[in-house]
């Protein structure tokens, strides 16, 4: 999935449309392009398959999606 569905799907939880509004689309895409420079590819699909808990480095932290 591309950085933009990802964007757009995450406004759409978010109760905001994402088609009316391209530079909040273009905002949230940059958030999630740094997130996963700071993090792994790895981490980013476990996520996205389920995943409540992962590591980053020494650490242990959740996830939970806002619905």
């Amino acid at each position: 999935m591309d950085i933009f569905n990802l964007a757009a799907i995450q406004l759409q939880h978010e109760g905001k449309d994402a088609n009316k509004n391209m530079l909040a689309l273009l905002d949230r895409a940059i958030e999630i392009r740094r997130w996963m420079d700071k993090h792994t590819t790895k981490t980013a699909v476990a996520i996205m398959q389920g995943a409540k808990i992962y590591r980053y480095g020494n650490k242990i932290k959740t996830y939970f999606a806002k619905v």
